[in-house]
């Protein structure tokens, strides 16, 4: 005859407990994981677009910066004397394949400017204009857009010092805003579909575009990405509709800026896909299971924690007067022992007032039951005023009440049952019936030398050696 053998059931609550941590900490790790590597991905991607930008922003500003080389070497040898000036001004100029530009003394007066204006040579224009400014100080600068100072034409120019024997002369050469020769190059800048390359001066005016646009400013092409690029130098914007994701480049040695922006569908569509949620979709399989098996142990936990907050309760319930919040008889009995010990152990004063209420009996008779809780409330509302937090003080019973003040001796208790007197005359509780001043006797005794028991009769003596003279004040 075979033996039945019968398995305590406590043992599989603890080895269910193992297996659900054990693929949770599963769960986690993979997911973890999958999720770290696709952030990763998309980082790594985000950087290479910031990275497109960097470059982009170099090579323009290594055009700037040869260009500039090139317009102070032609101009040292070509725009150094006067003789022939105004058709050597014209040959440089078309030597740059522009049409429009300037040419400054060393004061600082319009010697040659094209197309001709007659009417402002030897005027001073460098004021007007920030990059000439800034050349007739000795350093090479680009402009913004700016107006042509013949035409008024929207230009960019490139200025430059350069030294001949009449002095230092700046040259300017401004090159048009359409069909500028750095066109080409933003339209190359990113191989993806649906982006945006442009690059802007300091007031986000379009000096060029990869997109064929005839707004002049980035705010008119896209608002949207105007404002995100004025806020930051990389995050995502709504670019035509869709979210995009932009980077800001400065150029350097210019006012410029370039801004990269290209549609999040398209510059994250490698790491998009089944491939991304092929993996989560297994996780979730997985979770569903896990959960099912943590529930069975978390409604247990549940209602035990139910039991411990009910039991909280009650034992908070069991301390505390249920009208006033206060410390009730229960509670002033367990802790009145433990404050005369520490005051006999210490040897410090101690002194046990005893608080009861005038006529409250005539109040409940006169103005109804509901009018006394209010009464009751406000001294409860007194005592918290009056007392300090290391006093215990409670409601011992009907209208009496109860404080046990650590080192505080008899004319400091009385002081404060005076405070406790008139503050409680105070309250005006004539919208709840009473409109007669609400007052107050009590009786102090100290507890030196002397046993609890003792002190709480002389603190009752007293209170009704107080309420025989009809006063507010110990005796």
């Amino acid at each position: 005859m075979g033996v039945r053998v019968k398995v305590p059931k406590r043992h599989f609550a603890p080895a269910v407990l193992a297996l659900a941590l054990g693929l949770a900490a599963v769960l986690v790790t993979m997911g973890v994981g999958i999720a770290l590597s696709h952030e990763q991905s998309k980082k790594q991607i985000l950087d290479n677009l910031s990275s497109k930008g960097t470059i982009a922003a170099g090579f323009v500003s290594t055009f700037v910066s040869q260009q500039a080389t090139r317009e102070a070497e032609v101009a040292r040898q070509e725009l150094s004397g006067r003789r022939g000036l105004s058709t050597r001004f014209r040959r440089v100029l078309a030597s740059f394949g522009s049409q429009a530009g300037v040419l400054l003394d060393s004061s600082g007066r319009l010697l040659q400017v094209t197309p001709s204006a007659p009417a402002i040579l030897g005027s001073r224009i460098a004021p007007r204009y920030a990059h000439l400014t800034a050349a007739e100080s000795g350093r090479a600068a680009v402009s913004g857009i700016v107006p042509s100072a013949a035409e008024h034409k929207p230009v960019v120019a490139i200025a430059v010092p350069y030294p001949t024997s009449q002095g230092r002369r700046v040259l300017s050469v401004a090159y048009p805003v359409a069909g500028s020769v750095l066109a080409a190059f933003v339209q190359h800048t990113v191989a993806l579909p649906h982006h945006l390359v442009a690059i802007l001066d300091s007031q986000g005016m379009l000096i060029t575009s990869s997109s064929h646009t005839s707004a002049v400013s980035l705010r008119q092409t896209d608002p949207s990405l105007a404002r995100a690029t004025e806020r930051a130098s990389r995050g995502v914007a709504s670019v035509a509709g869709s979210p995009s994701s932009f980077v800001v480049s400065a150029v350097r040695g210019t006012p410029w800026h370039v801004v990269v922006a290209v549609r999040n569908k398209d510059l994250f569509r490698s790491i998009n896909g089944w491939a991304l949620w092929l993996p989560w979709i297994v996780l979730t399989v997985i979770a569903i299971l896990c959960i099912i098996v943590l529930a069975l142990f978390s409604r247990s936990l549940v209602a035990h924690r139910r039991l411990e907050g009910l039991s909280s309760e009650l034992a908070a319930a069991a301390h505390t007067d249920s009208l006033t919040g206060l410390a009730n008889r229960r509670a002033l009995h367990e802790r009145m022992p433990q404050a005369w010990a520490y005051a006999q152990r210490h040897d410090e004063p101690l002194t046990v007032m005893i608080i009861d209420l005038d006529d409250f009996k005539e109040i409940n008779d006169t103005y109804g039951h509901d009018a006394g809780d209010h009464v009751l409330e406000a001294v409860a509302t007194c005592m918290h005023s009056v007392f300090r937090t290391s006093d215990i003080f409670g409601r011992w019973g009907g209208d009496e009440f109860v404080a046990f003040l650590p080192g505080t001796d008899l004319d400091g208790a009385n002081a404060a049952g005076e405070r406790l007197g008139a503050g409680l005359e105070a309250v005006d509780l004539s919208r709840h019936g009473p409109s007669e001043q609400i007052t107050l006797s009590f009786g102090c005794a100290s507890a030196t030398g002397k046993s609890m028991h003792d002190v709480m009769i002389e603190a009752d003596k007293d209170l009704y050696r107080a309420k025989g003279q009809a006063r507010v004040q110990s005796s």
